[in-house]
């Protein structure tokens, strides 16, 4: 989000031709409204980094369960009430029958045409071609997308080529820290395990898939 608001690509092209221009059209993050599709542990630690920026921040979970991060929450089922209002959406949606082509044509059509949609938690949260539909109409101005429906993506997908889309390989959880941490929670849960014990970290509930 903020190398969005603060123009990180053209920067980056304006360096490599050493271009000094003063007046590219810079914008902050405090005020912008943040809306959080997916409000568990990692959607509430965004929310908070979103905080600190002076965001207003609204997220959206199963149930509705408030989140000491967020200003307002709403279940899934008033997710389409809330998306005019966004100036980003971040999904951190897991992968479940729920969740799977979750977004629709309506729900981009909702969106502000100077919105960003930010995808880091699964690829099937909505059709490649309903996204693409969508940023091809500009009914949203920037799509990053770190998960896709197939993965690799492959060759020639217009999204390499979009103006309005920025493409990561589905690694923005990967860094050196990410195995040490899991092998932590890994310890603790083998322990936890062999006493007989519940408190569990991370305890994954079958049912709902995550």
């Amino acid at each position: 989000m903020l190398g969005h608001v603060k123009q990180r690509a053209l920067l980056a092209e304006n360096e490599k031709a050493e271009v000094w221009n003063r007046n590219l059209p810079m914008e902050e993050l405090h005020g912008k409204t943040l809306l959080i599709i997916g409000v568990g542990a990692i959607g509430g630690e965004i929310a908070r980094l979103g905080k600190c920026f002076g965001m207003k921040v609204a997220g959206v979970n199963r149930s509705g369960r408030e989140n000491v991060w967020t200003d307002r929450i709403f279940p899934l089922s008033q997710l389409t009430g809330i998306l005019p209002e966004a100036d980003f959406i971040v999904s951190v949606l897991p992968s479940t029958p729920e969740t799977k082509h979750l977004l629709k044509e309506k729900h981009f059509a909702a969106m502000k045409s100077s919105a960003v949609f930010m995808n880091i938690g699964r690829g099937d949260l909505v059709e490649g071609k309903v996204l693409l539909s969508a940023l091809e109409k500009h009914q949203i101005s920037h799509a990053y997308l770190d998960v896709f429906e197939n993965e690799p993506l492959p060759e020639g997908h217009p999204f390499w080529s979009m103006e309005n889309v920025t493409v990561t390989p589905h690694l923005s959880s990967r860094t050196k820290n990410y195995l040490p941490r899991s092998f932590e929670i890994f310890k603790h849960n083998l322990h936890t395990y062999i006493k007989n014990n519940k408190d569990y970290m991370n305890a994954i509930d079958f049912e709902r898939g995550y």
